[in-house]
């Protein structure tokens, strides 16, 4: 009963996205791809939707540069400082995300990367590095270091161990990995309204602006409903062919 409480909001937002009327109505008078059409036509929201991408894209492949080595240390050594490592890659879930918000918008003021896509990219990269290695932490404990040892037993170099045996062996876990932290990133509001600026707005910022300035936009119902349906969809393929519910 609670979860379809917590989930009505959702359903109703995107049954209202078919409303072809100007104005919310619901249940809606009649069915139409109207709005739809209107936001993939949209200037400012495809530029923010190619926006969103790219830095979904950006901060997850730094964050899996910097989460993969670091967690596959973790998880095969015992080193001075493996819990400063463990907590610096979790750090960004220690505090709220608002007040880490309002302390970066502060730094950011002061060193002159707000509103730049630099910057961006790496408030996000930090926001969604605690999921990409949580997931490949998880992965690599499923795989037996006597797997590894076996192959250099063989000849080969460490290297080759990881790249030929581990890594694709953990593989699952590093694309359900990605795949989490490109969601967090294309829906986070709250770290990107403070620090985005005028010129680089991602998606979900663009319609919370739309919203508070104009009120219950149509379009922005409609996008809200892609955003929905896309994440939906990811969600079914990855538990189809991914069985990534066993890495959470």
């Amino acid at each position: 009963m609670t979860l379809c409480f917590t989930l009505l909001p959702i359903v109703v937002l995107v049954v209202a996205a078919f409303n072809p009327a100007e104005y919310f109505t619901f249940p809606p008078d009649d069915w139409s791809f109207r709005w739809f059409a209107a936001f993939f036509r949209d200037r400012e929201y495809q530029s923010a939707l190619r926006v969103s991408i790219a830095l979904a894209g950006y901060s997850v492949a730094i964050a899996l540069a910097v989460g993969l080595p670091a967690t596959y240390a973790l998880s095969r050594y015992k080193f001075a400082g493996r819990n400063v490592v463990h907590t610096f890659l979790m750090s960004s879930l220690f505090l709220p995300r608002v007040i880490w918000a309002i302390a970066l918008l502060q730094f950011y003021a002061v060193i002159d990367l707000l509103g730049t896509p630099v910057g961006l990219v790496m408030a996000h990269a930090v926001l969604v590095l605690p999921y990409v290695a949580r997931m490949t932490l998880t992965s690599f404990a499923y795989v037996s270091q006597n797997l590894e040892q076996a192959a250099r037993s063989l000849g080969a170099s460490p290297v080759r161990s990881f790249f030929e045996v581990t890594l694709p062996l953990v593989l699952p876990g590093v694309i359900v990995g990605a795949v989490f932290g490109f969601v967090i990133s294309f829906t986070d509001v709250v770290v990107s309204v403070f620090i985005s600026g005028v010129r680089f707005i991602p998606l979900l910022v663009r319609i919370y602006v739309e919203q508070r300035g104009q009120g219950i936009d149509p379009t922005a119902i409609a996008a809200s409903a892609v955003v929905i349906g896309v994440i939906v969809i990811l969600e079914l393929l990855g538990e189809r062919f991914i069985k990534w519910s066993r890495f959470i």
